[in-house]
């Protein structure tokens, strides 16, 4: 009688062995094909630094408590702004070439931004309207701020253009 429960649990033990390996396995597969795709991926998310105030029409720092601004301007190449489903803000976008120089600046919007950058751009910051706040509060920043998923090229390519000109 104890061989006969010894042969059992042992098989139940190979049973459970070989259950776990093949669900570990199918896991494995499932995480590098994961891994695969983001890499593949030509995008990647832009972790950005936002403050109260704004930008003016020449894309200036100004005094504002009705804002959030990028204080820091990112590489703007393959541009992506995507704004939450239920989003309660605005957004604007200022470009500035490759000597930090403002060239442009879009309207105040609330869709989807994806790619129409300007010709010479190299840099970009943003500014943040709420819809439905007169004021926003340095608490109110990040709540703002995480309603756009802002995203660029993985790789910031810039062509040059030599000019060669003749006295």
């Amino acid at each position: 009688m104890s061989n006969f429960k010894r042969k059992h649990k042992n098989g139940w033990k190979k049973i459970l062995t070989v259950f776990l390996s093949i669900v570990l396995g199918v896991g494995a597969i499932f995480g590098v094909t994961k891994i695969l795709e983001i890499v593949d991926e030509p995008t990647k998310a832009v972790i950005l630094s936002y403050e109260v105030g704004t930008l003016n029409d020449k894309g200036e720092y100004q005094e504002s408590s009705q804002h959030i601004y990028t204080k820091e301007a990112f590489e703007c190449q393959g541009l992506v702004i995507t704004p939450e489903f239920d989003s309660t803000v605005e957004y604007r976008l200022f470009f500035y070439d490759s000597e930090a120089k403002f060239i442009n600046s879009t309207n105040f919007g609330d869709l989807k931004f994806d790619g129409s950058v300007p010709q010479n751009a190299k840099y970009a910051r943003i500014v943040i309207r709420p819809k439905q706040d007169q004021k926003v509060s340095w608490y109110e920043v990040y709540k703002y701020s995480l309603q756009l998923k802002v995203e660029v090229y993985k790789e910031q390519i810039y062509e040059t253009s030599n000019v060669y000109c003749e006295v």
